[in-house]
């Protein structure tokens, strides 16, 4: 009898430690695994989840800046969206010649502090990337407000700015929502020379298998667990993974390009 609680207490022992290694080994889910991923021209991919209506590269309907293009994505009810412009120039005409990125930025906040309420600035980074996160609330009237969120980033010579909006009567079901999208920003852009510029989704993984090439040019590295990957049918030297000697793994429990 003795000897049968001991083995017991070793099988279940045995058990125990076994779950604890699985949970610790098991790479996390990925919240945003089925989301669509969108490869824009202007160097940077977002995710937009299944409740978003997602658009991309529509070229600005502004004359304030030029080259631009915008992708987002736009809840199926209209209540919450989050967009990304990107621009390489300001227009002389209206900006003047000599206004910059940090000209722009620094309009943009005076513009944000005159805001109704809840202003509040700081200094992020993004995809190893820094810049400045801006939120106010506007007052609609009849006790409706809506809350924004802009962040200003310039990489290399190409500016962006991510700008959400959601209304009050969703804010509490969305902002985590927006903030979520906010966090799969990838830049892909890479001016400088000899420098590799495919794009990594960091999906998760247990083993090389799970991770594919994606994407019309097969520059994306992701997960076979992630929607496949949309991105424009061009070629780009700096596309070819074998050139720089990499393929699409493993790594750290994340589907990326590696040597």
């Amino acid at each position: 009898m003795q000897r049968r609680y001991i083995l017991f207490f070793i099988f279940t022992v045995i058990a125990v430690v076994a779950m604890l290694i699985y949970r610790h080994w098991t790479p996390p889910k990925d919240e945003t695994g089925n989301w669509e991923i969108h490869q824009s021209v202007a160097g940077f991919s977002i995710k937009c989840p299944p409740s978003f209506q997602g658009y991309f590269d529509v070229p600005n309907d502004t004359t304030a800046y030029r080259d631009g293009f915008k992708t987002g994505c736009l809840s199926d009810n209209g209540l919450a969206g989050l967009e990304v412009v990107s621009w390489t120039k300001f227009t002389e005409e209206i900006w003047g010649k000599d206004f910059t990125y940090e000209d722009f930025l620094k309009n943009e906040v005076e513009i944000a502090q005159n805001a109704d309420s809840g202003f509040n600035r700081e200094e992020i980074s993004l995809d190893n990337n820094p810049g400045v996160k801006i939120t106010y609330t506007e007052n609609l009237g009849e006790n409706e407000t809506r809350k924004r969120i802009n962040i200003y980033l310039k990489i290399d010579e190409t500016m962006y700015n991510i700008r959400a909006v959601i209304n009050s009567v969703k804010e509490n079901r969305y902002l985590a929502v927006i903030e979520k999208i906010i966090s799969t920003f990838k830049s892909s852009r890479k001016d400088q020379l000899n420098t590799f510029c495919g794009l990594s989704t960091l999906g998760g993984c247990v083993d090389d298998a799970e991770c594919v090439k994606g994407g019309c040019s097969g520059d994306v590295c992701q997960s076979i667990n992630e929607v496949p990957a949309i991105t424009t049918c061009e070629w780009k030297d700096c596309y070819s993974a074998e050139k720089y000697g990499l393929k699409c793994k493993c790594t750290a429990e994340k589907c990326q390009w590696s040597k």
